[in-house]
């Protein structure tokens, strides 16, 4: 997974966002801790999924977009283990490495808008430096479950949607 999807990956670029307003107040050494620690929790938290993951999983759409865009939506439907389907958007954009993705909207929800609100509220009342020693533990082998919270929230709420309907989808 390392040397295949998280080339991919714009870690920089992302935690930049999720972090929004917050990064201009970092330093640079809570940036690149920040950049570190988002990384590898990202890697820890969801990362048995794409090991797990399987292409004949997955529908991608045609791209309808600007081909000389400097950013990208890739939309594609998953099939989940339980046959239902899920609308992932994959938002890429056009760096000096070619093409990264940066961030991923789960059936409507984009995951760096939700963490920027959830790390947002934790940065206001505990501060950047507690939230990065959070994120290194929960790598490292703390009790942090952010991602499991997050993705609870997000979909076992009904305000979110429900995955796709069976047989909206078809699969070759």
């Amino acid at each position: 997974m390392r040397q295949v999807v998280l080339p991919h990956f714009d870690s920089e670029l992302a935690a930049q966002q999720v972090l929004a307003r917050h990064w201009d107040d970092a330093s640079v050494e809570q940036r690149q801790r920040f950049i570190d620690a988002f990384y590898h929790f990202m890697l820890h938290e969801f990362g048995d999924e794409l090991v797990n993951f399987s292409l004949n999983r997955l529908q991608v759409f045609p791209y309808r977009g600007d081909p000389t865009a400097s950013y990208a939506t890739v939309d594609t439907i998953v099939r989940l283990r339980d046959d239902s389907r899920i609308r992932v958007s994959y938002s890429l954009h056009r760096g000096q490495a070619g093409w990264q993705i940066y961030d991923l909207t789960f059936a409507g929800v984009s995951y760096l808008v939700s963490f920027r609100e959830y790390f947002g509220e934790e940065i206001e009342q505990k501060g950047l430096d507690e939230l990065i020693s959070r994120l290194e533990g929960t790598y490292g082998g703390g009790t942090a479950p952010i991602a499991t919270l997050w993705h609870r929230h997000h979909f076992e709420h009904p305000a979110y949607g429900a995955p796709l309907a069976a047989g909206r989808a078809t699969w070759g």
